[in-house]
């Protein structure tokens, strides 16, 4: 099997396909080290509770809770990492990706936007008239 590069060279006539196996060039596999962990997926449940009450004919008051990440479960490789594949020469190790010494863990940081954050409760209240 040769690789769609080896195959130009032999449609152009520079080489013919006995003579480039001659040479060993051929696809290699390459086996990841062992404890790797790949992409992770974002896992969350939200939870929100609200109910209505009436204050005499036209106020409605509508108190609420939000319960964001309610499991408080942990969240790695947000959206915009990426894994680049260089070596950070740790062993068995590509990326700081080896199982138990991952350091892209999803924290609280800063702003409103919290995607994949630990749970975060809110409360709220709404007041129509």
């Amino acid at each position: 099997m040769l690789l769609p590069a080896a195959h130009s060279l032999v449609t152009a006539g520079l080489f013919t396909q006995a003579q480039l196996l001659a040479l060993q060039a051929r696809p290699s596999q390459l086996t990841p080290p062992p404890g790797q962990v790949s992409m992770a997926g974002l896992r969350d449940l939200d939870l929100n509770i609200s109910w209505q009450g009436k204050i005499k004919e036209r106020i409605t008051v509508i108190p609420s809770v939000a319960f964001y990440n309610a499991f408080n479960l942990a969240n790695f490789d947000l959206p915009t990492a990426t894994l680049t594949g260089t070596l950070d020469g740790s062993t068995d190790a590509v990326n700081g990706t080896a199982k138990g010494t991952r350091n892209d863990r999803v924290g609280s940081g800063t702003g409103v936007f919290g995607l994949g954050a630990p749970r975060v409760l809110e409360f709220g209240l709404k007041i129509q008239f």
